[in-house]
């Protein structure tokens, strides 16, 4: 699973264009045949297509190029890889390729089956720096993705419905200078630079 991924030209990264390689390798004694699906949220509903058929013969490595692809300019792009290759068995990364400002940007899958369900990430905005929280839900259901910033002794807290496939993003500095209420009421400091973002949902295998 690859959460927020730039694809195409992308907003949120300078208007860059960006095209996703992905790498895939195979530690099996036997091939293995995996199926990309690239899921775009955007308009109505979330999309998730199958974008590639990528065999894998056995103790081999596959990089394939994904593109031209068109995505979400706010990087509500995410993909999923999957195979009846047994666990452990294949490894997925990915290399995004972009323009003048950001040559190349390296992402490791994450398995989904492995057993988390929660992450905690520091947050920064000193120096005009921009730290965005992209919350995916790879399961076939809507879930609920709790979500807690910690700053200057507050602990902010908000829940979202995120839907099958759908991608979202919280830009934690415009909830921190748009003074944006909690769950119960509660606001960040308004000069807050730096912190904590803490999200989880309540069973393993739903989002990252």
């Amino acid at each position: 699973v690859f959460a927020g991924v730039p694809v195409g030209q992308t907003e949120m990264l300078g208007g860059e264009t960006f095209t996703p390689a992905l790498s895939l390798a195979n530690f099996g004694a036997t091939a293995v045949t995996a199926t990309v699906i690239h899921a775009v949220t955007g308009g109505s509903a979330p999309d998730g297509k199958p974008v590639a058929t990528v065999p894998v013969p056995a103790h081999s490595t596959v990089t394939v190029p994904l593109g031209p692809l068109n995505g979400d300019s706010q990087m509500r792009n995410s993909f999923v890889v999957q195979s009846k290759a047994a666990r452990g068995t294949l490894y997925a990364g990915m290399t995004i390729f972009g323009g003048a400002n950001f040559r190349s940007v390296q992402l490791p899958g994450r398995a989904s089956w492995q057993p988390y369900n929660a992450g905690a990430h520091p947050w920064t905005t000193a120096g005009g720096a921009k730290s965005t929280l992209v919350m995916f839900n790879y399961s076939s259901a809507p879930k609920t993705f709790y979500v807690a910033i910690a700053a200057g002794g507050v602990l902010w807290q908000n829940r979202y419905q995120i839907g099958a496939l759908e991608t979202r993003t919280l830009d934690v500095g415009g909830v921190v200078s748009g003074q944006v209420k909690d769950e119960q009421g509660r606001l960040l400091p308004k000069g807050a630079t730096e912190g904590v973002a803490i999200w989880y949902t309540m069973e393993f295998g739903q989002g990252t």
